[in-house]
């Protein structure tokens, strides 16, 4: 059961984003036979996927969140062929989803905490430091790492802003009634008696007239 708050900030919410959901442009409709998607759109040098608005999904991004979530769900083995569509479809919802979400936070003027973020990269530095790696490419990694922690403050920042609504007033509730009446009328029911008659079995069904 949803509550009031619930249903006014879906309500809101799509309405904030439903310009948004306009701009989605998919540029890869086909796919390879291991689920990543064939590019049909290249920008800055890498493959496009998707457009949502003025922000891009590379194929890279989609084959890194298939790859990931083949791992997670199937123990690095392949998805059964009769799965392969619905797990692409849920792949390709989560990275839009993700983007239209990044939208309303920017809508909404939600700034990364960059001090939170800084002493995230301070301990990524610190727990690889002895990495050859982590030595070789450090600047190149920790370039790549900052706007994914930017981003998931971000959506973190969205997220508690949506579940501390305010209590909605008893002026909110009235209105919301008036204009959905229907969430709160149950349809027309009827009622059906049968009325049952003991027949004795030996009284034909048809008599003949004295």
């Amino acid at each position: 059961m949803f509550s009031y708050a619930d249903i006014r900030l879906k309500h809101l919410f799509h309405a904030a984003i439903a310009p948004a959901c306009l701009c989605v442009v998919l540029l890869s409709n086909a796919n390879a036979a291991d689920g990543s998607p064939a590019a049909l759109s290249q920008v800055s040098g890498q493959a496009l996927y998707a457009k949502v608005g003025d922000r891009e999904i590379t194929v890279d991004e989609y084959n890194q969140t298939y790859d990931r979530t083949v791992r997670q769900r199937y123990y690095h083995s392949k998805p059964p062929q009769e799965e392969l569509a619905a797990v692409r479809q849920e792949i390709a919802d989560e990275l839009i989803t993700r983007e239209l979400l990044l939208m309303e936070a920017g809508r909404l003027g939600l700034q990364p905490d960059e001090v939170s973020i800084q002493a995230t990269l301070e301990q990524y530095d610190q727990r690889y430091a002895n990495s050859p790696r982590w030595k070789q490419d450090r600047t190149k990694l920790l370039a790549a790492l900052k706007p994914k922690l930017e981003q998931g403050d971000l959506l973190r920042q969205l997220e508690n802003k949506i579940k501390n609504i305010a209590p909605p007033t008893e002026k909110q509730v009235r209105t919301y009634y008036r204009q959905y009446p229907e969430k709160f009328t149950e349809p027309m029911q009827q009622k059906l008696s049968l009325i049952l008659l003991v027949v004795d079995p030996s009284v034909g069904l048809c008599t003949s007239p004295p």
